[in-house]
């Protein structure tokens, strides 16, 4: 007998009288444990930008962001989103949809506060 982790549920291989069969299981709680824990982390990681774009609105100053930067977090949090969507992970999509929104509102400051 031996043990695979497919994609949704936990495969689990027997052999019964020298014939193999497969059942699928609910995962277990600690399966369900590290869902949520990616979840958190995920928000805390997409999150980290809050601070910045409050500081943004408030000081109406957007002259030392990097642009560069964030188009390479957008392009990153696009492809993390689409891994996420291919593995059906739901943290992953929803932290990487959640920065990408960020992100761009980041970016849309940097251009109304181009002047400034």
């Amino acid at each position: 007998m031996y043990l695979l982790f497919d994609d949704v549920n936990l495969l689990k291989q027997k052999d019964l009288n020298g014939v193999n069969y497969c059942e699928y299981e609910e995962p277990p709680v600690d399966m369900q444990l590290i869902d949520l824990l990616g979840l958190v982390a995920g928000i805390c990681t997409s999150s980290s930008i809050i601070p910045q774009i409050v500081k943004t609105v408030k000081t109406k100053q957007a002259s030392d962001i990097s642009v560069f930067m964030f188009i390479v977090l957008i392009i990153g949090n696009s492809l993390w989103a689409y891994y996420g969507l291919a593995k059906a992970d739901i943290p992953i999509i929803l932290t990487n949809f959640l920065s990408l929104g960020l992100d761009t509102v980041m970016l849309v400051l940097k251009y109304m506060y181009r002047k400034n």
